[in-house]
């Protein structure tokens, strides 16, 4: 068994090819072996000798991975501090770095980690012990089993040194690919370390002999240094956490650094003495200290006092929660000591952790006490109630700062006053050691029932009074308890204790202010003397000034110290040069020019110059001296942000914008501004490329992209292109905005009012070069009720090029794979930089912006649900730092601030850049309140958009255009729509008031487009700069009866304006039809990038005069799910009144413009149609759509219905699943030879013959909330799988449905029999989740169930930090005899969650070259899955290894050999097989060859949208049926809080995997390359 204490002596033998490690008092225990120079772990028997150099060491502090090698960290000198009970206490005094490379590589990076990393270790008090815990309290030690390792028992919070022992915890956990599964002998290795202060001293009061011991354990989470970690995290953890211990030990002769005195132990336990026989006393009493729990910073300026920033309250209850949560479990009612002054500039953090307390607490009751010195002595918040956990939270707040001004110490004595209730009732722990106990076990005879945490603002002095105060009042408590004192005296009367007391106090309080903070703690002469007095004033002084010059000169680089041993930052093997200084060199260089001015002056001024010199010139020469190191002063000092030394491995947020707006101060400094325009060499951002998961379009936005080459013409003149001017025709009429009383008729999207607006600009325009297009643009919108549209990403095709139809993300929750695969990325490809501000998709949260962070931008910051749409409480997110508030700020205003900062970086580079801003206005507000109450009624849900201040009265009497489709009397369009009741006239006024709002929200809007024009100008680089102008669809408003939405196909939501300025642009207005789908690869051209894809399904706009005519003339419009509504009245559908959603909104539409046509035909699925002539009635009013029957008289321009509509139909029906250069040329699908290019020429009767009897008419099937297709299954939704079982054909129906569906025991069974699989083959028994799993709910092993619940207690690991897109797999491929068909029942569903996804292993060997395939055909891969092993270890059960479902499933190893390419018995297709978790490498290749192939098979499947389909799980009951063969599958991670997911899953076992040679592939035998319609 191995040991479960750390080896206290350890060998290291060194070799050229490992590193061996053994313990000479334990020769029979495994030595520990890493290989050089891969780091990989091993246990061997017995001693590996034979290294060149053998040293002892007192133990191993961690492995850590830096940029080019990896370090074992050993401890090679420990300083013992005392025993504890017998257990010897050890400080570390050194520490040496032992790398894995046999030469070491140097490097300008890697040096810098290990100066960095050594001067942590060797400034950092770290202690351990070899056989005592202590991570815990002596509370918590008492509640631990002692069977268990002493690492495992270690808290985590203070073990210290965790993530650099990882290696060895992970070895220990799952083994390493020479041994595999748990590890316990690698248990001694692992030595668990404290940071912060211990002392142990033997003493006596009176004549009582006892042990006094202080030990203050710092948190590992969010350390760092004082200005640089303020606050709180998303997961809870505050800056600056300490716990403090105070204990005293009676009847201890093992104590001290002798401790041999008496009594037994042994070396086996560590535990040396005894007690004489007594009973040996512990008592121990624990306070903490922590930051306030909101998200707050101090930004350094070099000014004495940083500036504070705070976000919004609320922003942080959900850390706040988690945070006291653990402080409630861990240590009972918490009593929250705020000591901050309630005045001034701290007054902000008091009332933000005020409110945080209300806002956690159920029923809040506050007091309040003031007294002639404070206005405000005490506050008191509690709850009134304990109906929660929250509700043991006791705040208390302390006006410290009043009180005791004027050296009023003992004033202090006020706050033990106020809490001596508390402290009663508080208690302490009490245990007792028997002295026949050899264990060490205590027999505890009181516990500590709660503790009181203190603050101030950085937790340091006055926190250090508070809690030296409350010791002093607890130890004298204790002493008198024990008898030692008698009641009412206290150990003040013992001078020598009372000064230990105070010094150890006092050395504690210096110990956590200095690795805080970097120098000692003030008022440390009061904390050891117990008055204040004029030296220990001096000495706070020089501390201050001390603090000062390491806070903003130092400590930036302490902080990477911390980030990097802790873990906070892990080194990349492609990043370089990151410590270099990147300011521009003047900046650098101003710093030294003072120096130099300093030394001139004194030079001048005490040089000694002759009697007969000339005086004056040496004056001018000391003045100018002098006026230029003033003015250098000045100038570092009034932009100190340039000259803090920040942290440079994890830049803070407000960091980077406070460089970019102070550097953009600079560059209109009159003296140095051009310069350092013209010499700057930025700040980079590079490494904050490298995020994960999904994208998608602004809501609506400008995009700037600059070109990197040069043009022979002119440029042209630059032109500011905004809002304002689009509402022109508007403002001619208002003189005066704020008293006009003129009713305008617009409406900002109609085309009618676009083509007056246009006319409008066009005199602006045409002396400016730009081009303006009417652009069809309709993108899809949420499948779902909106409220749980927060939790679900929105992806827009307006960054990939692509119709909905070929992503199959038809509705808003993750995976997509598009990460890797959209327009930044290819930017970046091109060689440009790409920034992005404002809002970016719809389930971007404030709790998942980490997991789900968009890839592809240099740099961006932004807008996160909840608050996206909140336009008084915004919350962005800067790259990869934490989300900030901005509350009570108005968000499009903190937009243009953020839009100008990344400006000034992106002009920074050398590179070409492209900058997008999403403002959402006018977009209607959303209170987050509903994505926490779950309210979907429309008026709680969108509410009117809110104007920044200064505009709130502009356009008081504009109203909605009363346009021919205003409110009609008769009611038009399809499906929902022609339900609508008529408009009454408070519905109409508060449409009004809607309107005139967005127009209000979009005058900020309007602003930052002349500012962000006149600084591309400063920088000059507008001449060579394209400006996009673009929106989201459009808003219609009481047009068709709609009150406020807009995802309808009406002109109003689908036609928007695209206007295009940049260098070769003609003036004047284009006819050409463009759509979202041409965004992508217009901005691609223009950026020199691969703009020809085939995957694209748009193509270039026409930007030049030679390419004007040229286009086509039709737009793909598609939808699906429901329509939402905006405002507080909603739809009136029936007898339902103010619904927020309509349904029934999916429709396939064809727009059409160009010739002598512009129609508008849609396909509802309802199967009822539209068709407009907007030429003749642009308001959309009459549905040309004729009932049947048709007459051929009937016509439209003169073209007979009868021939138009199988035109429409034939063109409808391939544009809804087109894909590629078939959606920009529909036509040469239905006319083959070329010669038909437009409807008109598609007319000719000529064909007449062919579209009568070919065409086929569009219909639905049923209106569904998303995208089916069906390239891999089919989807049954009516069948009743009793009916089919039971069914005389029964046979027959299961074959048929063998490849695609259904579920149950019975049924998976026969479908495997009904398709040949061997006799031997059953159902599988899963090896974790079956029957013998706690908590598992059904008996039969055969089923294994899809259980939220109990994956949560089985998988210890958060799942979220996995991606749902790296979770593809078949099931049990590890297997010998793996799986043909699974099936799965949900039972039970939560109130919306994941989806399930499949796709075609055989489409994806149809995407493989000839010669690549023939290749693939003749390789094998190893199948393996370790993670089941690990799992079973962590939660400590057993893996089924019986035979699962063959007898050649048995065993532990799960392992298993399968072909690369499998054919499939039923099909008779060739499929790739080893895509997913399952798959461990393709053998007889090389790691780096294997690693390539199966990434590649990987992507394939995720870039390949139309080889998947995706299924919504709706109801409890439904089923899903596959066959892992040729699929693959994954699922979309379910949502917090919406309820527990449940299903039974059973899977049958198929075949050993083959190939067969004389297989085909799916295309070669279907002939065909098919593309499903979807309908």
């Amino acid at each position: 068994m191995a040991s479960l204490l750390p080896f206290r002596d350890i060998n290291v033998h060194a070799s050229p090819s490992h590193y061996a490690f053994t313990s000479p008092s334990s020769p029979s225990a495994p030595t520990l072996v890493v290989d050089r120079p891969t780091g990989d772990l091993r246990l061997n028997d017995g001693a590996l000798l034979g290294g060149k150099r053998v040293s002892s060491i007192a133990g191993i502090l961690g492995i850590i991975k830096l940029r080019l090698d990896k370090y074992i960290i050993v401890i090679t000198k420990a300083q013992p501090m005392g025993r504890l009970k017998g257990h010897m206490i050890y400080k570390i005094i050194a520490t040496e770095f032992l790398p894995l490379r046999e030469r070491s590589l140097h490097d300008q990076d890697e040096d810098t980690y290990l100066a960095l990393l050594k001067t942590f270790i060797k400034s950092g008090p770290m202690y351990f012990s070899y056989s005592f815990d202590v991570t815990n309290t002596f509370q918590r030690q008492s509640q631990l089993d002692s069977s268990v390792p002493l690492w495992k028992r270690a808290d985590d919070r203070f073990f210290w040194n965790k993530f650099v022992q990882s290696d060895l915890i992970d070895f220990r956990s799952s083994g390493s690919r020479h041994q595999h599964g748990q590890q316990p002998g690698v248990d001694p290795y692992i030595l668990p370390v404290i940071f912060g202060m211990l002392e142990i001293i033997p003493t006596q009061i009176r004549t009582t002999p006892l042990t006094m011991v202080l030990i203050t354990r710092r948190s590992r989470h969010r350390a760092g240094t004082r200005y640089f970690s303020r606050g709180i995290d998303e997961q809870g953890h505050v800056s600056n956490f300490n716990e403090t211990e105070q204990i005293i030990i009676l009847n201890d002769t093992a104590s001290g650094l002798g401790g041999f005195a008496g009594g037994g132990g042994s070396i086996q336990n560590g535990k040396f003495g005894g007690s004489g026989g007594k009973e040996v006393q512990i008592m121990s009493y624990v306070q903490t200290r922590g930051s306030v729990p909101v998200y707050w910073a101090e930004v350094n300026t070099l000014h004495y006092t940083p500036k504070l920033q705070i976000r919004g309250v609320e922003t942080a209850v959900a850390a706040a929660r988690a945070h006291f949560a653990e402080q409630v479990r861990l240590y009972g009612d918490n009593y929250l000591v705020n000591l901050v002054n309630q005045k001034g500039r701290e007054k902000r953090i008091k009332e933000a952790y005020e409110q945080m307390v209300k806002l956690l607490v159920s029923a809040p009751v506050e007091g309040a006490q003031q007294d002639k010195i404070s206005d405000e002595k005490f506050r008191v918040v509690e709850s009134a109630s304990r109906n929660q956990t929250y509700d043991r939270l006791h705040y208390v707040y302390f006006d410290f700062h009043n009180e005791t001004k004027g050296l009023q110490w003992h004033r202090a004595q006020l706050l033990l006053d106020q809490l001596n209730v508390a402290l009663e009732k508080q208690q302490y722990f009490r245990g007792v050691d028997m002295p026949a106990d050899i264990e060490g076990r205590l027999e505890v005879r009181n516990h500590q029932t709660s503790v009181v945490r203190t603050n101030c603002m950085d937790c340091l002095d006055r926190t250090n009074v508070v809690q030296s105060m409350l010791a002093r009042w607890t130890l004298n408590r204790q002493l008198t308890d024990l008898g030692v004192l008698s009641r009412g005296d206290t150990f003040t009367s013992d001078p020598a204790f009372e000064i230990l007391f105070r010094k150890l106090w006092a050395d504690n309080a210096d110990v956590v202010s200095k690795s805080y903070s970097g120098t000692g703690a003030l008022k440390t002469d009061f904390t050891r003397t117990g008055k204040r007095t004029k030296a220990g004033a001096l000495q706070d002084l020089r501390n201050s000034i001390t603090r000062y010059g390491r806070n903003n000169f130092l400590d930036g680089t302490k902080q990477d110290a911390f980030d990097l041993f802790l873990g906070n930052y892990l080194p990349s093997t492609s990043s370089s040069l990151i410590f270099a200084d990147k300011r521009p060199l003047l900046i650098q260089s101003i710093p030294y020019i003072l120096a130099f001015s300093i030394f001139f002056v004194f030079v001048g001024a005490f040089t000694r110059r002759l009697p007969d010199a000339a005086v004056l010139p040496l004056r001018i020469f000391v003045l100018f001296w002098f006026v230029v190191g003033g003015w250098c002063l000045n100038f570092i000092y009034s932009n100190g942000m340039l000259y803090v030394n920040w942290p440079k491995l994890n830049p803070r947020p407000w960091a980077t914008e406070g460089y970019h707006e102070t550097i953009s101060n600079v560059r209109k400094d009159k003296i140095i501004g051009s310069l350092v325009a013209r010499h700057e060499r930025g700040l980079s951002t590079a490494r904050y490329t490298n995020a994960e998961e999904a994208l998608a379009i602004s809501k609506r936005g400008f995009s700037w992209c600059r070109r990197n080459q040069t043009f022979s013409n002119s440029p042209p003149t630059p032109v500011a292109v905004s809002w304002s001017e689009l509402y022109d025709t508007t403002r001619k009429t208002l003189s005066n905005k704020k008293t006009g009383d003129e009713s305008v008729a617009t409406n900002q999207f109609h085309p009618q009012l676009l083509e007056d607006l246009i006319k409008n600009m066009k005199e602006k325009l045409k002396e400016h070069g730009s081009k303006d297009h009417d652009s069809f643009y309709k993108v899809l919108e949420s499948a779902l009720k909106y409220k749980v549209v927060v939790d679900r990403i929105k992806v827009r095709y307006f960054w990939i090029g692509r119709n909905a139809h070929n992503t199959n993300v038809t509705d808003v929750i993750p995976p997509y794979g598009f990460n890797e695969a959209y327009l930044p990325i290819w930017l970046q490809e091109a060689g440009y930089n790409t920034y992005y501000t404002g809002k970016l998709f719809n389930g971007l949260t404030t709790t998942n912006w980490n997991s789900l962070h968009p890839a592809g931008w240099n740099s961006s910051d932004f807008l996160l649900d909840p608050h996206t749409y909140d336009y008084l409480n915004a919350t962005f997110q800067r790259n990869l730092e934490p989300p900030l508030s901005y509350l009570g700020q108005y968000s499009t205003d903190v937009l243009a601030e953020k839009a100008y900062g990344l400006l000034e970086e992106a002009a920074q580079s050398e590179k070409p850049f492209f900058l997008t801003l999403a403002p959402v206005a006018p977009h209607s507000n959303i209170s987050p309140d509903v994505f926490t109450t779950g309210d979907t009624v429309a008026q709680t849900l969108f509410s009117t958009p809110i104007p920044a201040e200064r505009h709130k009265d502009l356009f008081p009497n504009v109203k909605v255009p009363r346009t021919a489709n205003f409110n009609p009397v008769q009611p038009g369009g399809a499906s929902w729509i022609k339900q609508l009741p008529f408009l009454t006239e408070e519905v109409l006024t508060y449409n009004d008031d809607f309107y005139r709002a967005r127009l209000q929200a979009l005058q900020a809007v309007d602003e930052i487009v002349p500012n962000l024009i006149s600084r591309l100008e400063n920088h000059g680089v507008l001449d060579n700069t394209y400006i996009i102008f673009t929106s989201d669809n459009g808003f219609h408003i009481s047009q068709h009866r709609l009150n406020p939405g807009k995802e309808c196909g009406f002109e109003e939501d689908i036609n928007i304006p695209l206007i295009i300025r940049g260098p070769g642009v003609p003036v004047g207005q284009s006819d050409v039809v463009t759509a979202h789908t041409d965004f992508a690869p217009t901005v691609l051209k223009i950026a020199g990038g691969a703009y020809q894809r085939s995957d694209f399904d748009g193509s270039p706009i026409s930007l030049h005069s030679g390419e004007m005519e040229r286009g086509g003339e039709h737009v793909n419009v598609e939808f699906w799910g429901m329509a939402l509504a905006e405002g507080k009245y909603g739809f009136t559908l029936g007898n339902e009144t103010g619904v927020a959603s309509a349904p029934n909104n999916t429709y396939k539409a064809l727009r059409i413009a160009g010739g002598k046509f512009n129609l508008y035909y849609s396909v509802w699925c309802t199967n009822e149609h539209e068709l407009y002539d907007l030429s003749s009635d642009p308001y959309q009013i009459t549905n040309l759509y004729p009932t049947p029957p048709l007459s051929p008289s009937t016509t439209l321009n003169s073209t007979p219905l009868t021939a138009l509509l199988p035109r429409l139909d034939a063109l409808l029906m391939v544009l809804k699943s087109c894909i590629g250069s078939t959606c920009t040329n529909p036509w040469s699908v239905i006319h083959p030879q070329g010669d038909v290019h437009t409807l008109e020429t598609a007319l000719d009767q000529k064909y007449d013959r062919f579209y009568e009897t070919e065409s086929t008419k569009i219909r639905f099937e049923k209106c569904e909330l998303g995208y089916i297709i069906g390239m891999i299954g089919r989807e049954y939704p009516t069948v009743d799988l009793v009916d089919w079982l039971k069914a005389d054909n029964a046979d027959e129906l299961l074959r048929e449905l063998a490849l695609t569906t259904d579920l149950q025991k019975e049924l998976i069974q026969k479908i495997g029999v009904l398709s040949g699989k061997p006799s031997t083959s059953g159902l599988h028994i899963h090896p974790i989740l079956n029957s013998e799993r706690e908590g598992y709910r059904v008996s039969d092993p055969q089923i294994s169930t899809i259980d939220s619940a109990l994956n949560k207690k089985l998988y210890i690991t958060d799942a979220r930090k996995d991606h749902s897109s790296k979770k593809w797999h078949a099931d049990i491929s590890f297997e010998p005899v793996p799986a043909d068909y699974s099936s799965l029942r949900l039972v039970t569903l939560p109130k919306t969650g994941g989806d399930t996804l499949w796709a075609s292993g055989a489409e994806i060997y149809d995407r493989i070259s000839k010669p690549y395939q023939k290749f693939l055909e003749g390789l094998t891969a190893t199948f393996h899955q370790p993670g089941f092993v690990t799992a079973a270890a962590a939660g400590g059960f057993e893996l089924y290894d019986k035979e699962r479902g063959s007898p050649e499933n048995v065993g532990l190893e799960l392992k298993a050999i399968h072909p690369v390419i499998r054919t499939n018995p039923v099909t008779g297709w060739k499929s790739v097989f080893p895509i997913g978790g399952h798959v461990s490498h393709i053998n007889d290749l090389t790691k780096d060859e294997s690693d390539k192939l199966l990434k590649w098979f990987y992507r394939l499947l995720l870039d390949n949208h139309d080889l998947q389909v995706r299924f919504k799980w709706r109801n409890e009951g439904d089923m899903a049926i596959w066959d892992n063969r040729s699929t693959f599958h994954t699922a979309t991670l379910d949502i917090e809080g919406q309820g527990e997911r449940y299903g039974v899953r059973t899977v049958s076992i198929g075949e050993r995997p083959f190939f067969d040679p004389e297989s085909k592939s799916r295309s070669e035998d279907l002939k065909v390359s098919v593309l499903s319609d979807g309908f």
